[in-house]
């Protein structure tokens, strides 16, 4: 096999993990360097991140929704993404969450991938959609069908939420009222797994291919959650890359 793909969630404080911000998305070029080994998109939750406060903590909901960083562009030219797409083997990116949804992409034909952080204000802005149309771009219906995705540990469906995040959720393309329910007068639960999953199958994955990570951080000691434990807890860490060229 050639260009095989590498991923991995974990408990970690990675000092190489960069600042990027918001729901854009990045091309992982080639030539780039950083500090640690096959990395080459360094990302972090900050953009629409757990903080639940938009860029930057700034209160700016759904800041942005291009797509940003034309193939060769270098990291420094992406100062706002939450989502990278790597088409070279050697090259990784890595994201930190302790709520939000860790997804990747797999192209098995082609053998690219992309990686985005995606908690409730990335979802509504539009970052797994915009991620998607850079993976699929120039690429037929079979093969977007054919992907693979993976949403990784999250707070699941126990999300709380009260009435003004309910209303901007539904104003997003594919939520539905299914993946929110009531729990107490003007407080929800949003499963936001199952927005996600809405959103890539929309997208044109098939539904067979995606698989989520069960249950929810906030529920799981082994994870860190900053709606259980506060800001000031860890993150996880989720890496994937394409590893190099190899012959099996």
């Amino acid at each position: 096999m050639r260009g095989e793909v590498a991923a991995a969630t974990g408990c970690a404080h990675l000092q190489w993990l960069g600042v990027l911000h918001g729901p854009e998305v990045t091309e992982v070029p080639p030539g780039e360097q950083t500090e640690a080994p096959c990395t080459a998109a360094r990302m972090r939750m900050a953009g629409m991140g757990a903080d639940d406060r938009g860029r930057k903590g700034t209160g700016e909901p759904g800041a942005g929704t291009a797509c940003t960083g034309e193939p060769g562009a270098g990291i420094a030219d992406a100062d706002c993404a939450d989502a990278a797409v790597i088409r070279m083997p050697n090259y990784a990116a890595a994201i930190t969450t302790a709520d939000c949804l860790p997804v990747i992409i797999v192209d098995p034909c082609f053998r690219e991938i992309a990686v985005a952080h995606a908690g409730w204000r990335g979802l509504v802005a539009g970052v797994l959609e915009n991620t998607l149309r850079r993976l699929s771009a120039g690429k037929d219906k079979e093969t977007i069908f054919a992907f693979r995705a993976w949403i990784g540990p999250s707070i699941g469906a126990d999300y709380e939420i009260g009435a003004e995040v309910r209303d901007a959720m539904l104003e997003s393309p594919h939520i539905s009222a299914a993946s929110i329910r009531k729990t107490s007068e003007c407080r929800y639960r949003a499963d936001l797994p199952d927005m996600a999953r809405t959103k890539l199958v929309a997208g044109g994955i098939n539904p067979l291919h995606i698989e989520i990570f069960p249950g929810s951080v906030k529920n799981n000691s082994d994870f860190f959650s900053v709606r259980r434990d506060g800001q000031e807890t860890g993150r996880m860490a989720t890496v994937a890359g394409i590893l190099p060229d190899q012959e099996v």
